[in-house]
């Protein structure tokens, strides 16, 4: 449902956590990609709820290193509707809301 890796391709630092659309659009139909960056080794969780709020995907806490990241939401067996991403670290967490039609 979700895939993560290390996005290679921005070679400067991160100076903060931040995450970005990625340049996918809000509405998808298969996949929604955001990109994210942590400006220091990190603690990140995911957390995927649908729009009354169940939690329909929640990560492992997992530890990852200063850089430039890429995440794929992919709505398998989900129906079509408004879904938020939460994006958690132990410093702050911002959250993006997505409409998979």
């Amino acid at each position: 449902m979700v895939k993560l890796r290390r996005d290679e391709n921005l070679k400067q630092l991160p100076v903060k956590f931040d995450v970005y659309e990625g340049g996918q659009p809000n509405q998808f139909i298969e996949k929604a990609k955001m990109i994210y960056s942590l400006s220091k080794k990190s603690k990140v969780r995911f957390i995927v709820t649908n729009e009354a709020g169940s939690i329909v995907y929640k990560s492992i806490s997992n530890e990852y290193d200063k850089g430039f990241y890429a995440i794929e939401f992919l709505p398998e067996n989900l129906p079509e509707g408004i879904y938020f991403l939460l994006f958690i670290t132990c410093e702050s967490f911002e959250t993006r809301i997505v409409n998979f039609i």
